[in-house]
């Protein structure tokens, strides 16, 4: 139970990390490039992508070994929740109508909650990163 609360501890520190990174990646892009939010959105996660492989391969739940197929079980994991991600923005944006802004922070909520649901239960099981 101990190790358990550690990597959650891991886990909120990391997405801290990563979320701060992203969404300043996201709104940089958005105010200072000018990009619409769908492309400011792609930018940050694409980002997002690298940083938190590294982050949870290492820290959170701290494996020493590198393979192809955790890589491919965290992209797919990256790929589900981006997409849930698109779709609470979708509903925010277009439907709710909200600020991009704010319709970030929810769009990055759900996909934090579900990635790390992915990675704790598929990509990072022990014996399954090899």
């Amino acid at each position: 139970m101990r190790s358990f609360w550690g990597e959650i501890v891991r886990d909120l520190i990391a997405g801290v990390a990563n979320s701060v990174a992203g969404y300043g990646t996201f709104w940089v892009l958005l105010h200072q490039i000018r990009w619409n939010p769908w492309l400011a959105n792609a930018g940050s996660y694409a980002l997002g992508l690298m940083v938190a492989y590294l982050l949870n391969l290492r820290f959170v739940f701290r494996d020493s070994s590198h393979s192809a197929g955790a890589f491919l079980r965290f992209f797919l994991g990256f790929a589900s929740s981006y997409a849930l991600n698109l779709a609470v923005m979708q509903i925010t944006l277009n439907e709710i109508k909200l600020r991009p802004e704010y319709s970030q922070l929810f769009a990055m909520a759900s996909y934090t909650i579900s990635f790390y649901l992915f990675n704790k239960f598929i990509v990072w099981t022990a014996g399954c990163g090899k």
